[in-house]
C-alpha cells in the first residue's frame, strides 16, 4: 500500500468563516439574536424548538428552515404562529 502525506495549508472552511463573520455583523447591527441549530436528522431539533417557542411568547421569532427532505418540520413550526422561511 502506498501512503502519501499531504500538508494542508488553508482551512477548508475559511470562506464559511468569512461569511459567518459578515452575517454576525449584520445581525448585530440589526439588533437580532440568532441561534443556529444543526444536528443529525431525527435528533430532536424541531422538538426542542417547538418547546422553546412556547416560552418565547413576548418575543418576535422567525425560523429559517433548511430541511431539504421536505416541509414537515416547517409545517410543524408554522402551526405555532411563527414566521417560517
Amino acid at each position: 500500500m502506498h501512503v502519501k502525506k499531504v500538508r494542508v495549508v488553508q482551512d477548508a472552511l475559511d470562506a464559511n468563516a468569512t461569511i459567518a463573520q459578515a452575517n454576525r455583523a449584520d445581525f448585530d447591527r440589526a439588533g437580532v439574536a440568532v441561534v443556529n441549530l444543526m444536528s443529525a436528522p431525527g435528533s430532536g431539533k424541531t422538538s426542542l424548538l417547538e418547546k422553546a417557542l412556547h416560552h418565547l411568547d413576548a418575543i418576535e421569532v422567525g425560523v429559517l428552515e433548511g430541511d431539504v427532505q421536505g416541509s414537515f418540520d416547517a409545517d410543524r413550526l408554522a402551526r405555532l404562529h411563527v414566521t417560517v422561511t
